[in-house]
């Protein structure tokens, strides 16, 4: 999944540059997440046009990634 945040990041630079927006990522989750690569992108590309879209000019768009702590499922 990281590797998709980054190649989407990598892909909209240019948007985030015409806003004057700044992306943070925060990318520490372990697990992996299985599923397909294209649908994924995707969805991460969606993601990422609407924080563009709906942030302000100057602003930040910070992406994160985590583990749920154990104790907390079920």
């Amino acid at each position: 999944m990281h590797l998709l945040v980054g190649r989407v990041s990598e892909m909209l630079r240019s948007d985030l540059h015409q806003k004057s927006l700044k992306l943070k990522l925060d990318l520490k989750a372990k697990d992996t997440v299985n599923g397909d690569p294209s649908r994924l992108q995707q969805v991460l590309w969606n993601l990422f046009k609407n924080a563009i879209k709906f942030s302000n000019e100057g602003g930040e768009v910070l992406v994160s990634t985590s583990n749920p702590d154990a104790r907390q499922c079920g």
